[in-house]
């Protein structure tokens, strides 16, 4: 991606903020089913690539969109959630 420090920072900072989110559904304080997990990472995913998609520019945001599934995928595999 070629992007500005600003857009940099902006672009990390939603990252991390999001990815913490999504790592921290696991978390014994809100007692998810797995199930349950699953659509709030999903609903993650969606609001993260919202606000990406205002950020980046379309040939960047397609840049985040392909390297996320990447993400996305893998923690699917991990979780099971592909079958």
């Amino acid at each position: 991606m070629d992007l500005t420090e600003d857009e940099r920072d902006g672009y990390l900072s939603l990252l991390n903020y999001y990815t913490y989110k999504m790592s921290s559904l696991g978390s014994s304080k809100y007692n998810y089913t797995d199930s349950e997990r699953k659509i709030k990472f999903d609903e993650f995913v969606v609001k993260l690539n919202k606000e990406m998609k205002e950020l980046l520019n379309p040939h960047d945001y397609k840049i985040h969109e392909d390297s996320f599934k990447k993400v996305i995928q893998l923690v699917y595999n991990k979780r099971g959630w592909n079958n």
